[in-house]
C-alpha cells in the first residue's frame, strides 16, 4: 500500500500496541508515522509519551531527525532537528550528536532570522564547550547575519573578527572589523584592533587608509600626531 494508506494503519496500531503496554512497538509504529507525516505534532508527542515508558530515547531523537530530513516545511524541520538536539543533549548526554543535528538545523535554507539567532546561540556554546572553533566561526557569522539588535550584532562581529584572527583566517577578522566600521565609522574599538591587525601583517597600503581615518577622528591630539607619524614612516 501506498504512504497514505500506511498512515491510518501506524496509527491505528500506535494506539492499540500502547493499550496492550506493548509500548516499545507501540513507538516503531509511531516514528514510522511520523516518517510519513513529519508536520504532525500529534504523532510526536505520542511518540514521546512512548519513548517515556520504555526509555528508548535513542529511538526517539533518531525518529525525530529522520522525520526531519523527510520534511519540506524549513521551520518545521528545525523545530523537528532542535528537539532531537534536546533529546541527545539532556537525555543521552551526547553533546557531539546534539551539535550534529543542530548543524543541520541552522543550514536550513528559507528559516526565518529568529530560528538562526535561537539555534545558532545554543550551537555556538556547544562548539565552544567542545573546542570546535572553525565551525563555531562559521556560526557565529551567521548568528551576526541574522541579528536586528544593533548592540548584539556589534558584539557578534567582534567575535567573529576575534576568533578569525586566532585561528589564522587574517581576511576574515579584517572583514568582520570592517563590517562594524562600515555600520558605524566611530567605532574606536573595531578601529583599534583592525589598525593593529594590519600593522602585524604588515598590509602596509591597508594600515595607512585606517590610521588616516582614525586621524580624522575625535581621538586625543598625542594620538593623532603618532599615526600622522607612522603613516609617514611607512611611506
Amino acid at each position: 500500500c501506498d504512504d497514505e494508506q500506511r498512515k491510518p494503519l501506524h496509527a491505528e496500531l500506535g494506539e492499540r500496541l500502547a493499550a496492550l503496554e506493548d509500548h516499545a512497538a507501540s513507538l516503531d509504529h509511531y516514528a514510522a508515522l511520523l516518517l510519513l507525516e513529519p508536520t504532525s505534532v500529534a504523532t510526536q508527542r505520542a511518540m514521546r509519551r512512548e519513548a517515556q515508558l520504555t526509555d528508548k530515547f535513542d529511538r526517539f531523537a533518531t525518529a525525530l531527525a529522520a522525520a526531519a530530513d523527510n520534511c519540506q516545511e524549513p521551520a518545521r524541520r528545525v523545530t523537528l532537528l532542535s528537539d532531537a538536539a534536546h533529546v541527545r543533549l539532556d537525555t543521552l548526554e551526547d553533546e557531539n550528536g546534539a551539535i550534529d543535528l543542530l548543524l543541520a538545523a541552522i543550514g536550513t535554507e528559507g528559516i526565518k532570522p529568529s530560528m538562526v539567532l535561537n539555534t545558532g546561540k545554543r550551537l555556538s556554546e556547544l562548539l565552544d564547550r567542545a573546542d570546535r572553533a572553525p565551525e563555531r566561526l562559521t556560526v557565529l557569522e551567521r548568528l551576526a547575519d541574522a541579528e536586528s539588535v544593533e548592540s548584539s550584532q556589534r558584539a557578534l562581529i567582534g567575535d567573529v573578527a576575534r576568533l578569525a584572527e586566532s585561528l589564522g583566517e587574517v581576511d576574515r577578522a579584517i572583514g568582520a572589523w570592517r563590517r562594524r566600521l562600515q555600520n558605524n565609522a566611530a567605532d574606536s574599538i573595531a578601529l583599534d584592533a583592525l589598525i593593529e591587525l594590519l600593522d602585524k601583517e604588515e598590509r602596509w597600503a591597508e594600515l595607512i587608509d585606517a590610521l588616516n581615518a582614525r586621524t580624522e577622528q575625535d581621538v586625543a591630539a598625542n594620538q593623532k600626531r603618532s599615526d600622522l607619524v607612522k603613516v609617514a614612516t611607512i611611506h
